[in-house]
């Protein structure tokens, strides 16, 4: 599998392409705001062409350029139905007091919403990849880890539930510390040690490195 991830946004957010290793097609995972500018030499130099663009949530640093890269390729956007009215109006995600951040960077609490949404609750096949989501509620309601496989290498997307070393924050709109230990726990039931794990911000990790440094899997806070 092809995987290239590249920070983007004032929050340095990932955001990935993920394709197989032979042809063109590819996804495109998490274009947060001011990726398309990178996104389209990449894509040109490669010469990939994306099938469809998936989110893991709806906060604007990995939503914002979404409906740029669903408009340039005629291909639908995947984002869970909890945040989808986040992929207009990006303070629902952010609360009240970001409207005059939003303002200064993107010229209004608005963003045009991509042709064609659709939801992220079965598997599916995309770009010759097998696409499996998670409900992972916690950071945001509609928050998704994805598991993507090309049947020889699996990898989850975790966004922003599951950090190297923390998870994400629960204090924004939507956010909830209990739905997040709840969603902890079923990551650890559900997914296996080595699998790579590739987050929302920062380095890739694997979930045995967090099991075994990450406090907040430990049992005394999964309780």
């Amino acid at each position: 599998m092809r995987i290239e991830v590249h920070p983007v946004s004032p929050w340095q957010a990932n955001c990935y392409v993920i394709g197989p290793n032979a042809g063109s097609a590819c996804l495109i995972v998490d274009p947060g705001i001011t990726a398309w500018p990178a996104l389209e030499g990449v894509l040109e130099r490669s010469r990939l062409v994306p099938s469809g663009v998936l989110v893991t949530h709806g906060h604007l640093d990995h939503v914002g350029d979404a409906h740029i890269v669903g408009a340039r390729f005629g291909i639908p956007v995947h984002c869970a139905g909890p945040d989808q009215p986040m992929l207009a109006k990006p303070s629902l995600g952010l609360g009240p007091q970001a409207v005059p951040l939003l303002e200064h960077l993107i010229g209004a609490d608005r963003l045009p919403l991509p042709e064609t949404v659709r939801g992220l609750s079965e598997p599916f096949e995309l770009a010759g990849l097998s696409v499996t989501p998670f409900p992972a509620p916690g950071h945001t309601q509609g928050s998704t880890l994805l598991e993507i496989s090309d049947g020889n290498e699996t990898v989850i997307l975790t966004g922003d539930v599951l950090f190297a070393g923390t998870i994400g924050r629960t204090d924004l709109p939507g956010g909830s510390m209990q739905a997040m230990r709840v969603t902890l726990r079923a990551i650890l039931d559900r997914f296996g040690d080595d699998v790579p794990l590739l987050p929302g911000h920062g380095p890739a990790t694997t979930l045995a490195a967090e099991k075994a440094t990450n406090p907040y899997l430990q049992p005394n806070f999964l309780r």
